[in-house]
């Protein structure tokens, strides 16, 4: 991720595929996780419980972290490219 901002419309516009992507990554882990818990039955073993309770939401928690910084350059840029006219 850059520290700097996109100085144009069509760097925003990859940001926002850049987004999109994670976004549809973030979906099919909501999904691994429901066949994780459907897997797991009433007596899930040791090694289940401990990813039914921390993994998935760990690298869902990295994601949205990574969506959310970059909605913040997306932002920074777009009032870079679009300055108010005050």
């Amino acid at each position: 991720m850059s520290t700097n901002p996109p100085a144009s419309a069509p760097e925003v516009d990859a940001l926002l595929d850049e987004i999109q992507a994670k976004l549809f990554e973030m979906l099919g882990q909501v999904g691994e996780y429901r066949e994780l818990l459907q897997g797991a039955g009433t007596r899930p073993d040791r090694d289940t419980k401990i990813m039914l309770r921390a993994l998935p939401g760990a690298k869902y928690h990295v994601a949205s972290t990574y969506v959310d910084a970059q909605w913040k350059v997306i932002g920074a840029a777009l009032s870079e490219i679009y300055p108010d006219d005050e």
